[in-house]
């Protein structure tokens, strides 16, 4: 059958798709965290500290989970090749190798524009970064060559960053960051 052009290599398309839409829905429907904004106009120190309030409290179990979650992204991604004997095994290679690329370039590309706008290293940017990378490149990675990961990932991570930072500007709460992930 024909696919118009159009390569979707493990259904990522649908499965990140459907769940950043949802996640924003579900955001806006739900409401913030009782606390989370402040009146608008209020004054920047109270917004430096109402955030530093709202932070992740334990970047050790973030940074375990995310590792723990690229882990599984080599059986969601390699593993959709069904196999890996014969030409499967090149592709599969392709997949990984590619599968990592675009992991770290995101989660640099991320850490480095939390270094730049926050003026400080922010090992949540990096975390959340390296996802939005492996989200950003799950549906291509069996067909780009290496260095189209590292750019898909690094675009990826800045996107991120950005519509993060847009949510918040939006009075959006998003806890985990998840729709800016995917």
């Amino acid at each position: 059958f024909s696919t118009n052009g159009f390569l979707d290599f493990a259904g990522s398309g649908v499965v990140h798709l459907v769940g950043g839409t949802c996640s924003v829905v579900a955001i806006a429907i739900l409401g913030a965290r009782r606390g989370r904004f402040g009146p608008r106009g209020e004054a920047l120190h109270m917004v430096v500290e109402r955030e530093w309030a709202f932070r992740p409290h334990n970047r050790v179990l973030a940074s375990l989970g995310t590792l723990i979650l690229w882990f599984g992204w080599y059986g969601f991604n390699a593993g959709s090749t069904f196999k890996i004997s014969g030409g499967a095994s090149l592709i599969s290679a392709r997949v990984a190798t590619n599968t990592t690329l675009g992991g770290a370039a995101a989660g640099l590309s991320a850490f480095t524009c939390a270094w730049f706008v926050l003026g400080h290293a922010d090992i949540d940017a990096l975390l959340n970064g390296l996802l939005a990378g492996l989200v950003s490149l799950t549906s291509g990675c069996a067909f780009v060559d290496p260095w189209h990961s590292l750019v898909i990932g690094l675009i990826g991570g800045v996107i991120y960053f950005f519509f993060a930072r847009f949510m918040v500007w939006l009075r959006l709460d998003d806890p985990l960051q998840a729709s800016a992930v995917h």
